[in-house]
């Protein structure tokens, strides 16, 4: 069980009076926000037979605004994007339930789960109109987006699963398998919230016997085409990676070499969760080697 109480206030200092006003921002020179929340969460584990576990927890939380999310009004450099504040917003409520199974020995280990979120006013940025902000006060072109809140709700669940190949005093290789997915709706307007990532899942061949360790893997994102009126969809990628490593223990030093090898197909890969994905997609084909030493 758990509780948090908490409360800020947000003074703005003074705003220049050439900024533009763009819709829904009303800040002015000296306002003051002040909020407070309180959230609680109860959780419980049983283990109903030898191995496995069973675990659900429920929380209600509040999540106060912040300075940028009420009163920013100019260009984000890190995303690309002109950001518009809106001061009246409130705290972000939530009520979530998620259950989840486990289990830790065996030839199969690993978990299931899944939640449900419904929020009262989610925080979000949604994008304007071009022509919310002039050319003058916006010269880079950077695409405007204003901090709005919505009623939503979050579905989703994730797996993963650890196939024990080979478990010897010698040598260990195991396979992973993962997967994930969530599905985000505005319950009022009946439409999905931008930047959710699509389906995921990967698998991953571990493996290890003391002097090397080697790791194959691939990661999937499939095509997200469920997206909000603003947006457009990501096209799904698959990356291929792999690394391996040697150690030469001594007395008082343990050596390690190591090779990694990234996106070793140069697949295009673009996160849909990114303001500049039509731009700035994952880096392609990389290859890194080092050396550490452990004394």
């Amino acid at each position: 069980a758990g509780a948090r109480l908490e409360a800020q206030q947000i003074k703005l200092g003074d705003v220049d009076p050439a900024l533009p006003r763009p819709p829904g921002y009303a800040a002015r020179s000296g306002q003051s926000k002040k909020l407070g929340g309180a959230s609680v969460s109860l959780g419980v584990v049983v283990y109903p037979v030898k191995d496995w576990s069973i675990g659900a927890s429920l929380a209600s939380s509040e999540r106060l605004p912040t300075a940028q999310e009420l009163f920013a009004n100019g260009p984000h450099g890190g995303t690309g994007a002109y950001e518009v504040g809106t001061s009246g917003l409130g705290p972000e409520r939530s009520l979530g339930f998620d259950v989840s199974v486990r289990r830790r020995a065996g030839f199969v280990t690993g978990s299931v789960g899944a939640f449900v979120n419904r929020f009262r006013n989610y925080i979000f940025e949604q994008e304007l109109p071009a022509t919310a902000i002039t050319a003058a006060r916006n010269p880079d072109g950077l695409t405007p987006y204003r901090f709005v809140a919505a009623d939503t709700r979050f579905v989703g669940g994730e797996a993963e699963f650890t196939f024990h190949l080979v478990e010897t005093a010698h040598g260990r290789l195991h396979l992973e398998l993962s997967a994930d997915s969530v599905r985000a709706q505005q319950t009022r307007r009946d439409e999905p919230l931008p930047r959710i990532p699509p389906v995921r899942y990967g698998a991953r061949l571990n493996y290890e016997d003391g002097r090397w360790h080697a790791v194959l893997e691939m990661r999937h994102a499939a095509d997200q085409r469920r997206v909000a009126a603003t947006e457009t969809s990501t096209p799904g990628y698959t990356l291929l990676n792999a690394s391996v490593s040697y150690l030469i223990p001594t007395k008082r030093v343990t050596y390690e070499l190591w090779v990694r090898g990234r996106n070793l197909t140069a697949a295009t890969a673009r996160e849909h969760g990114s303001f500049l994905k039509e731009f700035a997609p994952q880096p392609g084909r990389g290859g890194l080697g080092g050396g550490r030493l452990t004394f």
